[in-house]
């Protein structure tokens, strides 16, 4: 009883080891057939997938007649091998080689057989395991010759490639990069360490592996080297950082290029460019470049004598503005017949485009030129204050004498501006305002006596001031204040351009004599405004009533007392605490000094000689 169940359970294992090895069998990858001799009398399912045809098409079939061309490619006769194969296996000794095998569809392919024997009990077989190789053996000729053509490239490549560990020490250089360091052989080069060698002039390694940490690579990076024996090599060069799949930099592959020649000629071009330009920069001829008919460049005398005809064309139209001496015949008429909102329009506003069309626009944008202009422009406002304050003397209308006067105000802003101190622009800005406070009011007050009576002229009054009492204090206040007298606005705005005329002609030797000169005949200017503006008050507000039609003429009324008292109070605002206003304007006056300074000094040093002559030069020319 015992030995039938033994027998049992070694059947069941014996059972057991069949089904798992019929699994193997069926379903593993590879094409597995078992022979009788050279006859197949079993396969599994994947030989049927791998010739593409049934089971009986196989069972039967020799391998070298149906399965097999005539010859393989070692050029053995597929018969004879086979033969031979069997035999060598029956023999005890397992085969494994590469067969080339054609499908039922006529198609070939390459196989990996391994061909073993064994004892079933009946007889002896053998079993051929069959693998497809042929992808793997396409894949492997294709990285083979990628591999030669690599190989070929990296020998002969004219670019120097190659590869370094993380510190530096060099692991690989094709022939270029071994010639362009200088060196005969690689295992020299093996020697060099590129982080602890003396090999980098001008570039940082370690700029290098921060840029390579951070964003993987470098792009064109131009550095010089240094060859074997000490000369420089310049190159540009590109590398990649190849991790492992930890992220660790393993080593640096890199391509250098040789751009010496390129370097050592542009460092040449470069420097026969500077030459060049520097012969034409500061040539005393003038110099345009033209390239098809437009200008792409000038030369700085070009630019300085362009300059100055720009200048002059804004002087000019500016100075028509102001009005300067002579351009301010337009103005007393223009005046007289302006009725009185017109006239203080023009005079507190209109008039300081002029003025400011100087100071902000013309000598800013050619502060060279405003230098060489200084002098003419100063002596024409010097005339224009004379001319401006004799003219308003002989005036014996009221309106026009105020007109008159206008010249000789603007001619002392005019006069502070080209003084180039701070004083003096200071001074200008100041009395830029202060024209349009003390002129504006003058002309409210003659307009308020000319409602009053229809006239202006100054024989028409006499004695006035017994019956305008408010009239002539509110006048005298004004008056006072358009000629200067300390205390009040025009004092500030007359004593800073003065001030600053002086102190610019004792500051330049050149400019002394002429200075002192232009500064007394400006001060006599502000004398004969006291003669004319003082004279005016006489005759029209003091003595006795000459014109009974005076008798009658009524006092300020509300409405014109508020308004005058507005301007008194900004009067004597600017005229005890003229910093107010002054600290506003000093930055600002700072800069256009510094920039007119700084321009004066860019030509001195330049050189430029006072003849100029003119030479223009076309594209074509250059080439």
């Amino acid at each position: 009883m015992g030995i039938r169940q033994d027998n049992n359970h070694e059947l069941d294992i014996l059972e057991e080891n069949i089904a798992i090895y019929r699994s193997l069998y069926e379903s593993v990858y590879d094409a597995i057939f078992l022979m009788k001799g050279d006859i197949f009398v079993d396969c599994n399912p994947r030989a049927l997938q791998m010739f593409r045809c049934k089971k009986e098409d196989i069972v039967g079939k020799t391998p070298y007649e149906d399965f097999s061309p005539p010859v393989q490619p070692d050029g053995r006769d597929s018969h004879q091998k086979t033969l031979e194969k069997i035999k060598a296996t029956l023999k005890g000794n397992p085969q494994v080689f590469e067969w080339q095998y054609r499908r039922f569809d006529g198609t070939l392919f390459l196989a990996q057989v391994s061909l073993n024997s064994m004892n079933l009990g009946n007889g002896e077989y053998m079993q051929a395991i069959v693998r497809d190789i042929s992808e793997w053996k396409e894949t492997k000729a294709a990285l083979q010759a990628s591999e030669e053509r690599y190989r070929l490239l990296f020998d002969n490549a004219p670019l120097g490639l190659y590869r370094t560990t993380p510190d530096g020490r060099i692991l690989m250089a094709n022939p270029a990069m071994i010639r362009m360091l200088g060196y005969s052989s690689l295992d020299e080069l093996f020697l060099r360490n590129l982080e602890k060698d003396d090999v980098f002039l001008n570039y940082s390694r370690k700029e290098f592996k921060a840029v390579m940490e951070r964003e993987g690579r470098v792009d064109g990076l131009e550095a010089a080297w240094k060859r074997r024996d000490g000369s420089v090599l310049w190159v540009r060069e590109s590398a990649v950082a190849i991790r492992d799949k930890d992220g660790k930099v393993m080593y640096y592959d890199g391509i250098v290029e040789d751009i010496t020649e390129r370097k050592v000629a542009q460092e040449r071009l470069q420097d026969s460019e500077e030459k060049y330009r520097t012969l034409v920069e500061y040539s005393n001829c003038l110099i345009y470049i033209f390239r098809r008919n437009r200008l792409i460049f000038v030369n700085r005398t070009a630019c300085d004598v362009l300059g100055y005809f720009l200048f002059a064309a804004f002087a000019l139209a500016f100075a028509v503005k102001v009005p300067m001496f002579p351009f301010h015949t337009w103005l007393p008429d223009a005046h007289t017949e302006a009725p009185t909102p017109g006239s203080v329009i023009l005079a507190g506003v209109m008039l300081k485009l002029g003025t400011y069309g100087f100071i902000r626009f013309a000598i800013p944008m050619f502060p060279a030129a405003a230098g060489r202009f200084t002098i003419p422009l100063m002596a024409l406002a010097v005339i224009g204050v004379v001319w401006g304050s004799l003219m308003a003397w002989y005036q014996k209308d009221m309106k026009r004498l105020v007109a008159y006067s206008s010249v000789a105000h603007l001619g002392i802003v005019m006069l502070g501006m080209f003084a180039f101190t701070m004083e003096g622009l200071q001074g200008s800005l100041l009395q830029m305002v202060n024209h349009g406070i003390s002129t504006g009011a003058l002309f409210l007050l003659v307009g308020v006596i000319y409602e009053r009576r229809h006239t202006r002229l100054i024989a028409e009054f006499g004695g006035i001031g017994r019956v305008m009492k408010a009239y002539v204090a509110f006048f005298t206040i004004v008056t006072l204040s358009s000629i200067g007298l300390p205390g009040t606005n025009g004092f500030v705005g007359e004593f800073l351009v003065l001030f600053g005329t002086f102190k610019a002609a004792l500051s330049s030797p050149a400019f002394k004599t002429t200075g002192i000169v232009l500064g007394v005949f400006a001060a006599t200017g502000v004398i004969l405004g006291a003669v004319y503006m003082l004279s005016m008050i006489r005759k029209v507000f003091y003595g006795p009533i000459t014109n009974p039609k005076n008798k009658d003429l009524k006092d300020l009324n509300l409405r014109e007392i508020v308004i005058l008292t507005t301007l008194v109070i900004v009067i004597f605002w600017i005229g005890i605490f003229p910093n107010f206003f002054l600290n506003k304007s000093r930055a600002t006056m700072q800069h256009l000094i510094s920039n007119y300074q700084a321009q004066i000094v860019q030509n001195r040093d330049a050189g430029h000689k006072k003849t100029t002559r003119i030479a223009v030069v076309t594209h074509e020319e250059l080439k």
